[in-house]
């Protein structure tokens, strides 16, 4: 990166504190001109060429120098600092994802105002928001496509998806041990519909999306709309496990399910999944984290659904 830093002494540098995202800069560039950008875009090429991304304005190789509007020089530290700002939620989210940390709480209105306006950049996978006592934990971001929403092809909307970091309840498939017509024959569906979804909070509830999956049920598989359902087994540990190739339609992990921490829970907890080897069990994610199996009728098994919101 040729960005140019100036040798001066502090009371040399103009004073450049009260600088905005919307104030326009001048970049000198390394094959001769210059450009007029917001400080905001700058900030964005920058933090593209370090992570990753599709800036066309220009790249970091050609910046020479940055100085305000007025031809004012920004101060490397300024630069340097603001830059850091906007790394954060990048490094937090990989430190989530690699480390198993805790991302930092939203507020639910201050977090869907940055899904609706598609600033991913500015939350991390692992924050979470509150509602209630549960923490909803960011697990992914846009990971549906536009079909799962209303069945077309095209962009998707924004939307992220949570899931519980506790377990919500304990409840059973079905009455008997029968797997029989998989997930949308069994008494779950009804269950979070009707004992789980009017818990939460009216604000949290009006951002909640149905979405649709090719649901597993048991050698076949039928999309479905719904506003909260149990995650796949391939959502949780990126195969089927114990389940057939109508796993859920869904062909890989969620992010933060790649963290041990965030998958793994002190009490096992089902998923959508019939068992493929038999006409009794239900799969589920055992304490240590991988693919299992339990009775559809163990009352025990801990429900801990997933949300769309957008």
């Amino acid at each position: 990166m040729a960005l140019n830093i100036e040798t001066k002494r502090i009371g040399e540098l103009p004073a450049i504190t009260g600088i905005a995202n919307d104030d326009m800069i001048i970049v000198e560039l390394a094959g001769g001109g210059s450009k007029k950008m917001t400080y905001a875009t700058l900030l964005q090429i920058l933090t593209d060429a370090i992570v990753g991304g599709g800036s066309t304005v220009l790249t970091a190789d050609d910046i020479v120098t940055v100085m305000t509007d007025d031809n004012e020089l920004i101060p490397s530290a300024k630069l340097l600092y603001d830059l850091n700002v906007a790394l954060a939620p990048m490094i937090r989210e990989q430190r989530c994802i690699n480390e198993g940390m805790d991302g930092i709480e939203w507020g639910l209105d201050e977090l869907m105002a940055l899904v609706r306006t598609g600033h991913y950049e500015k939350f991390a996978i692992g924050d979470h928001i509150v509602d209630g006592s549960i923490h909803w934990r960011i697990h992914a971001k846009k990971p549906f496509p536009k079909w799962a929403f209303d069945g077309t092809t095209g962009e998707a909307p924004n939307h992220i998806l949570l899931i519980p970091d506790e377990a919500l309840a304990t409840h059973r498939y079905n009455s008997s041990n029968t797997n029989s017509g998989g997930y949308a024959a069994s008494e779950m569906p009804a269950y979070l519909e009707n004992n789980i979804l009017p818990t939460l909070s009216s604000g949290l509830r009006a951002y909640i999306t149905e979405t649709q999956i090719y649901e597993n049920n048991k050698g076949a598989w039928a999309a479905v709309k719904r506003k909260m359902r149990i995650p796949t087994i391939i959502e949780c540990t990126g195969n089927q496990g114990w389940a057939d190739q109508y796993s859920g339609g869904i062909c890989s992990q969620l992010p933060l399910m790649r963290a041990a921490r965030h998958r793994i829970k002190s009490y096992w907890y089902w998923c959508l999944d019939p068992v493929a080897s038999n006409t009794t069990n239900f799969c589920h994610i055992s304490h240590g984290g991988g693919s299992n199996y339990n009775g559809a009728s163990h009352t025990n098994g801990s429900v801990r659904p997933e949300i769309v919101l957008s």
